[in-house]
């Protein structure tokens, strides 16, 4: 199937799309860790590590690319997004040096955030730029500063939080579903 830039265009620059991505991708998230904290409530912490550590970076990376969605859908509605000659891209003042630091791009939206907010976007970065993907760091600076400070764990209210956020930019984007 050939898709058109038009077609490209079209489902990109709906911020509805956005967020109905992100709610899937919350979606999943809620279930990997309903699974990680009924798996922690069955077991002693050592048994089925493995599990528990793909059920808690599933979740986490899940809600880490919900929440960049949540961010671009908000990008979108404010005119952040332009034609190139082989798609679409977002201004590069939303994303800065790195196209995946969450607090960045809601820092150069002008969010106001709270605390926990800034907080789950720290932590879910960390998961979209290694703890989701690699065993470690691949850079000693990020390894260390997490490990520092424990800062990626999943926490019982990191949906309710996710979903706090995504219902603000709905209202921003004009849509209270």
């Amino acid at each position: 199937m050939t898709v058109r830039l038009s077609e490209l265009k079209q489902r990109a620059t709906d911020p509805h799309s956005w967020l109905e991505h992100a709610e899937s991708l919350f979606l999943a998230a809620e279930e990997l860790a309903k699974a990680l904290f009924s798996t922690c409530a069955l077991n002693a912490p050592s048994e089925n590590r493995v599990l528990m550590l793909g059920l808690a970076r599933g979740s986490m990376t899940l809600l880490g690319a919900g929440l960049e969605c949540v961010l671009k859908a908000i990008a979108v509605s404010r005119g952040l997004l332009s034609e190139t000659a082989s798609g679409i891209a977002f201004s590069a003042a939303l994303h800065g040096r790195d196209k995946h630091d969450l607090v960045a791009m809601a820092e150069s939206l002008s969010l106001r955030l709270k605390s926990v907010e800034i907080d789950l976007l720290k932590r879910s970065t960390e998961y979209l730029r290694w703890a989701g993907r690699y065993p470690t760091a691949l850079r000693l600076g990020r390894s260390a500063a997490a490990a520092r400070q424990r800062a990626l764990n999943l926490k019982p209210n990191d949906l309710a939080v996710a979903r706090g956020m995504a219902l603000r930019a709905r209202t921003e984007c004009g849509s209270a579903t």
